[in-house]
């Protein structure tokens, strides 16, 4: 029997309170050097990118990393709170093109599984069933769990879809660096640019019952989706124009982007490697026919082109909605489409694979051993 490989997670026992400070401290640390290293090269969300970029390289070289899943979450409501200062009532004249172009994440959705599950179980050699979760374009958490129960590789998947985001974050920032000589706003270090008082308390209470508010709903992504539709509803009521301030928003995006690179400690270097390459060729495929149904939308609703390729990318609520505020985009409209993303993801693509499984036994039946 071959051995198992080693898990993900970290298999010591449990570290002291003083051994977890430690490694998170590293981490935003690492973090932070990575954001005002690509901030002074002038990249795009160069803080998240660079603190995503430094903790990876750190957490693939041994080092250890550590993410804060509650100063994460705290900042990703700040975030939704930014991206909800976006909401205009411009934007409401606009829902019957944006209700064209959300049908369209149905083909889209099942084209990428279509495409995606036989080019990895082809060209990567995956099994059937780790091949159709991994080609999903989003519900990490779910696809993994569910991928993992039913047969599939579960630390395969899980790396997969984490590299997923992580390259499509990448990829998309820099491309439009080079497209539109976007450059990232100077980051202002004086208190008189922070919003009055009143406006930070309003803004202070969004992200605060965003994400009681969002799971008494049963929304999707709660700490971001909360916060956002809160902040919306302030904005659109006319309650306040006041928006986080930008050296907070800098320290969000430092703390996300190294929480997302810390998910690969404890990863052996040469399964990351690999995985890497089916990673990195499964979202070029996906960020494919990203392009072909975003100019397809754009060409019949006139909705432009940058704003729909990122509300079709295969990337993370938060994250393509952030790249929209700061590429000037329509932040509505892209984080509306990745919220019903989610949505038609963790409700249709479970009982699809069971009727695909039920009609087409060989096409997701697992390996003979």
């Amino acid at each position: 029997m071959a051995a198992t490989p080693p898990p993900l997670s970290d298999p010591r026992p449990p570290q002291t309170r003083r051994e977890t400070a430690t490694r998170i401290s590293l981490t935003l640390c690492l973090g932070f050097a990575g954001g005002v290293l690509f901030y002074l090269l002038h990249f795009p969300l160069a803080f998240m990118i660079g603190a995503l970029v430094a903790v990876t390289v750190a957490a693939i070289a041994g080092a250890p990393v550590q993410a804060a899943p509650r100063l994460r979450s705290v900042m990703i409501s700040i975030l939704g709170v930014l991206l909800g200062s976006a909401f205009t009532p411009n934007m409401l004249h606009q829902m019957g093109a944006w209700t064209i172009s959300l049908l369209w994440l149905i083909p889209l959705i099942a084209i990428t599984v279509w495409a995606g599950k036989a080019v990895m179980q082809r060209w990567a050699g995956l099994d059937r069933i780790t091949a159709y979760f991994a080609s999903v374009p989003g519900g990490l958490t779910e696809m993994t769990m569910i991928g993992g129960s039913e047969g599939g590789d579960e630390r395969r998947l899980s790396l997969l879809h984490a590299l997923r985001i992580v390259l499509t974050v990448l990829i998309l920032p820099i491309w439009f660096r080079f497209t539109t000589g976007y450059v990232s706003p100077p980051i202002s270090l004086s208190f008189a640019t922070w919003p009055p008082l009143v406006d930070m308390v309003l803004l202070a209470v969004c992200a605060l019952c965003g994400t009681p508010f969002a799971r008494l709903c049963r929304l999707p992504a709660p700490q971001l989706t909360g916060s956002m539709l809160l902040s919306a509803a302030v904005h659109l009521g006319g309650l306040t124009q006041s928006a986080p301030p930008a050296l907070l928003i800098a320290l969000a995006q430092t703390i996300i982007g190294a929480s997302l690179g810390a998910r690969f400690r404890n990863t052996p270097t040469q399964f990351f490697g690999r995985t890497f390459v089916m990673a990195f060729g499964l979202t070029v495929l996906m960020l494919l026919i990203c392009l072909i149904v975003a100019w397809i939308v754009h060409a019949t609703t006139g909705l432009p082109l940058t704003s729909a390729i990122l509300a079709f990318a295969p990337g993370g609520l938060a994250e393509m909605s952030l790249i929209a505020l700061y590429l000037g985009g329509d932040t509505a409209y892209v984080a509306a489409h990745h919220i019903v993303r989610i949505t038609i993801v963790v409700l249709l693509v479970p009982p699809a694979y069971k009727l695909l499984k039920r009609l087409f036994p060989g096409w997701l039946a697992p390996p003979k051993p």
